[in-house]
């Protein structure tokens, strides 16, 4: 009886050894062709963001378990910034992931019906272009409005500059249950400053120092339309500017009027880009535009970034797009 019973505490043991706690998460496998990059493992557990570097046994193995009480999203993060796995997990969870670091959507997953339906989504679709991703990202949460995947795609993959409105649409239509605070709140803290009031005030007076130290006034009323270009000291970026400036038609000063916000980290920098073109506009040295008190209030989200505005101070368009600003320009001037 004695060895029965060891035998089958023994048994109980290697069981449990296999499962997750209800209180941890269980995330194995191998990750292959790592060529010497370590691996760390990345999520948000609703509070704080918790990293966890994964020691690879022989084989390339690794196991890790960690703390989610709901659903997050484990990104296997290699230390030359690729990504190499993304896993939906929360507490309780076992999941097994084998994939290779150079095809990482090809990977073998069990244990998440969410990450396998990722995988095969992202496997299918990764490679799309931008605007068809998006739309199969659309049809997909269409048709899967209940799976936390849906929320995943979204968040992380869908290309949501010049296109918040629908992505703000695409999330709201997931059921509450599959999209808790730990896969959307950043997302949503983003789309709700684009989508906000603030964003899309009208634009007031702001005064400035110019390329020549004087102070300058942008003031939309002074033109029927302006196009706010915040750029950073990049030369081609701002070579693009002035060819789209120049390939306009015949105008009148009070037309239309550019004004070239650099963000270039320092002054010296700003004065290495003002001899790249003698194209008329005016050109605005702020460093720290998306802290500056007067700028602040328009929600830049990132740079390059353009606003098309009326003699009223309404925008007519945000975007990261110059093509996009530009052909708003072209249908009124």
């Amino acid at each position: 009886m004695k060895r029965i019973a060891i035998a089958t505490i023994g048994l109980l043991i290697i069981l449990l050894s296999g499962c997750s706690k209800p209180e941890q998460f269980t995330l194995s496998g191998e990750l292959t062709n790592l060529r010497d990059r370590g691996v760390n493992a990345i999520y948000y557990d609703g509070s704080s963001i918790q990293s966890q570097p994964l020691r690879l046994a022989e084989g390339a193995r690794y196991k890790m378990q960690g703390y989610a009480p709901r659903p997050v999203l484990v990104t296997l993060m290699l230390t030359d910034g690729t990504v190499a796995g993304n896993i939906i997990i929360k507490n309780g969870d076992n999941v097994k992931l084998k994939t290779d670091a150079d095809a990482p959507w090809l990977g073998e997953v069990t244990g998440s019906k969410t990450t396998a339906a990722l995988y095969a989504f992202m496997a299918e679709h990764g490679a799309d272009d931008t605007e068809a991703l998006n739309q199969a990202i659309a049809d997909y949460v269409g048709a899967h409005p209940g799976g936390t995947e849906s929320t995943v795609l979204v968040t992380n993959f869908f290309h949501t500059p010049d296109n918040e409105v629908r992505a703000d649409s695409l999330l709201r239509s997931i059921k509450a249950e599959a999209r808790p605070q730990t896969l959307n709140a950043g997302y949503q803290q983003l789309l709700g400053q684009q989508l906000s009031a603030d964003a899309s005030t009208q634009l007031s007076s702001m005064t400035f120092i110019d390329k020549d130290g004087k102070p300058i006034r942008l003031t939309p009323s002074f033109y029927s339309y302006s196009l706010l270009a915040f750029v950073e000291d990049n030369r081609k970026q701002i070579e693009q500017l002035a060819s789209e400036i120049e390939s306009l038609p015949e105008r009148s000063e009070r037309r239309f009027h550019v004004f070239e916000l650099s963000t270039a980290a320092d002054s010296a920098r700003w004065a290495m880009t003002l001899s790249t073109d003698s194209v008329d506009r005016d050109r605005i040295w702020v460093p720290a535009v998306l802290t500056d008190s007067r700028i602040q209030k328009l929600r830049i989200p990132s740079v390059p970034f353009y606003i098309v505005a009326d003699s009223l101070g309404n925008q007519l368009i945000r975007t990261r797009s110059l093509d996009k600003a530009m052909s708003v320009v072209r249908q009124h001037i």
